[in-house]
């Protein structure tokens, strides 16, 4: 099920690659995300915080053109939960809107 979530989610948008950069950049800090990684304006991936009985999840955002592909997944180590499959698509959602400029965007998954 984890190879599943590793597809990523390839959102349209009509900003550039550093616009929806900054937005993503803006919207992880202020949920409190961990950068692990960053290449400006090409690669972000993120550390969610740590509950008190769930383990914080991946998230990884690259940035093509005018594309913004998310992944979430659980820890690894922890394998898989119905719980941490749901926080990863809220990830992924977080980003979608954070990044979106109109409702015409279009959306589709990349495998």
């Amino acid at each position: 099920m984890q190879l599943h979530e590793l597809r990523y989610l390839t959102v349209r948008t009509r900003a550039a690659a550093p616009e929806n950069f900054a937005r993503v950049e803006h919207l992880a800090q202020s949920l409190g995300w961990r950068v692990t990684r960053a290449e400006a304006g090409r690669t972000l991936e993120f550390r969610t915080p740590d509950s008190l009985l769930q383990q914080g999840e991946l998230v990884a955002v690259s940035f093509r053109a005018r594309d913004v592909l998310v992944a979430s997944i659980t820890d690894p180590a922890v394998g898989f939960s119905l719980v941490g499959r749901s926080r990863c698509r809220q990830n992924r959602e977080l980003i979608k809107g954070a990044v979106l400029g109109s409702p015409s965007c279009e959306i589709s998954c990349e495998t």
